[in-house]
């Protein structure tokens, strides 16, 4: 039998693991910059986290999570996203006892959903969190650092900001809102239908034609902020203006999750089609109660990976290359000085050697093949006067150095051997 990949899933090598890479790299860099540490947290966990926290009327935890028992009878589920067990580590590790702590993660999330451009059923994420202050600097910062990742990327994209409220006003508005959807019910699709009293405020996320038809004259959620939350958004669009970062406010932005308070963002491009969103979040200042622990107020995003992946890879664009080098020998004479100086080089630059050696030719075939981008070529001449020869192998140009000076071009000039 000849065994395939799940559906909805696939494996990554090649030019596209390099592009996973890359973003995972400026992700990393950039959130070191604003002073996250990295957090690395289970792959499963109990079923209960997430239906806690995401509720139990959200499609993730209806239609979508992964629930299996293990053998001991315990009810577990693959994670379906970050926020939640990055919340359960920080509660049961005491890990913001004295101050907020800034944390950021990146790693295989699961939904059972159809698959389709921009949707798989295993699928990466990489997002941050601030937990331990309620500062609306804190907002700043996490959108403020988010969207520079996707201006490293050279992503274009367009932010959506909203204020969703918290339990105090949103009551208030979820009755105004019912209100209205009541006279409007045989114009809604039927998901929304069901939604309308269980969950009133997905019906403005939805994306059917109709429905946004609908919601485009409902009212607006900010017109029914309590004093604490329109200071708090006022004081983030401030923030965002003196910084002269664009936005545009959304009063249909809502999120997908039931933990969202006060602030909600979302950065939109436009060349996926529907499933444009390519980074969101927002402040969940309830979540740790609900999950058991202390009052921790906190504010986060998620980028789903694969949708950043497909955008670089339909721009056609380049990262700066890596430069592979092959180390072979020219006749058999020369084979173990050339496996010795494989070693060697390997302290300053990725280098490969020619298995299966049998000549020359087929080695530099190999090198070609393996994407290598210089062939480091080891001959008697070579060995006697202590020489680096280097063959470029898109355009067959060779030059020779000393140790010294390929080094030094190795550290200072990004292998610019003027070949």
């Amino acid at each position: 039998m000849n065994y395939k990949a799940p559906k909805g899933t696939f494996d990554i090598f090649g030019k596209k693991a390099k592009i996973y890479e890359k973003i995972e790299s400026i992700g990393k860099k950039i959130m070191k910059l604003y002073g996250f540490s990295e957090i690395r947290t289970p792959i499963f966990e109990d079923a209960g986290l997430f239906t806690r926290s995401l509720g139990e009327t959200s499609d993730v935890v209806q239609k979508e999570m992964y629930i299996f028992k293990d053998k001991g009878n315990r009810l577990l589920a693959l994670r379906p996203e970050g926020t939640a067990p990055v919340i359960r580590s920080i509660i049961e590790n005491n890990l913001a006892q004295n101050n907020s702590v800034k944390l950021f993660y990146t790693g295989q999330m699961f939904r059972y959903e159809r698959p389709q451009a921009g949707r798989f059923r295993q699928f990466h994420q990489f997002g941050a969190e601030i937990v331990g202050t309620q500062d609306p600097i804190s907002d700043f910062e996490i959108i403020d650092s988010s969207t520079k990742i996707l201006k490293e990327l050279e992503i274009e994209y367009e932010l959506h900001l909203n204020s969703v409220g918290c339990k105090v006003c949103r009551p208030a508005y979820k009755e105004v809102l019912i209100l209205f959807l009541k006279d409007h019910v045989d114009e809604l699709c039927e998901n929304c239908q069901t939604r309308l009293y269980k969950n009133p405020l997905r019906v403005l996320d939805c994306k059917e034609e109709q429905c946004k038809l609908v919601t485009s004259n409902a009212p607006k959620i900010t017109d029914y902020l309590c004093e604490d939350c329109k200071t708090h958004f006022e004081k983030l669009l401030n923030y965002l203006k003196k910084s002269k970062i664009e936005f545009i406010f959304n009063p249909r932005l809502v999120r997908g999750l039931d933990y969202y308070t006060k602030t909600a963002f979302e950065a939109l491009n436009f060349s996926l089609g529907s499933q444009n969103a390519v980074l969101g979040g927002g402040r969940y200042d309830g979540l740790a109660e609900e999950l058991g622990g202390k009052n921790l107020p906190g504010v986060g995003f998620a980028s789903g990976i694969e949708r950043l992946v497909t955008i670089l890879e339909n721009s056609n664009k380049t990262f700066e290359k890596e430069h592979k080098f092959m180390v072979i020998p020219i006749t058999s004479l020369e084979f173990d000085y050339a496996l010795n100086l494989t070693s060697e080089l390997r302290k300053y630059i990725s280098v490969l050697f020619p298995y299966d050696y049998k000549n020359l030719k087929s080695a530099l075939k190999l090198a070609v093949k393996s994407d290598c981008s210089y062939a480091v070529l080891v001959g008697s001449d070579e060995i006697r006067d202590n020489l680096i020869s280097i063959k470029n192998l898109e355009n067959g140009k060779q030059k020779s150095f000393s140790k010294v000076e390929f080094l030094n071009i190795i550290n200072n000039e990004r292998c610019n051997f003027g070949l």
